[in-house]
């Protein structure tokens, strides 16, 4: 019977702090009173028109129909082209633990092809890696990519 008193005595404790706690936010949601906001200041506006004009002179060689160029135009410089050349075509890569590609002569592919890996040597050109999209190849020419064409 006392254990029974002592459960029903913190239930009651517990729901008349409810209770107070939901009557004091009432008691004050009834008495809010917002504060006032401080105004801003007026706009000031000058209606007088503007006596200048902007200057315009950045803008006059395109105004008068030139070439308007933001910065000097740079001169062109002729860029080194690549000499690598490769008679490889690349036909699939098998992407995995060891990455393979299946590479073909440019000519006709269908007539002769090869499985590679790194290290592998096709018509006197060494294998040196495979990527995601592409092998590099050495051989005499240089070292290069050969892409993958879809």
């Amino acid at each position: 019977m006392k254990h029974t008193h002592q459960i029903w005595m913190i239930i009651y404790t517990i729901i008349t702090f409810i209770f107070g706690w939901a009557l004091y936010t009432r008691i004050e949601a009834a008495n809010y009173q917002p504060v006032t906001p401080v105004p801003a200041s007026l706009n000031e506006f000058n209606f007088q028109p503007r006596l200048k004009e902007p200057q315009l002179s950045r803008y006059q060689a395109l105004l008068e129909g030139g070439l308007f160029f933001e910065k000097s135009p740079m001169v062109a410089v002729p860029g080194i082209k690549n000499e690598f050349q490769s008679r490889l075509l690349v036909i699939g890569l098998v992407k995995g633990k060891g990455s393979r590609a299946i590479v073909g002569l440019e000519g006709d592919p269908s007539q002769e092809s090869w499985i590679v890996k790194p290290g592998s040597e096709v018509e006197n050109e060494t294998i040196v890696g495979i990527g995601d999209n592409y092998i590099e190849v050495s051989n005499q020419s240089g070292t290069g990519k050969v892409f993958f064409r879809e």
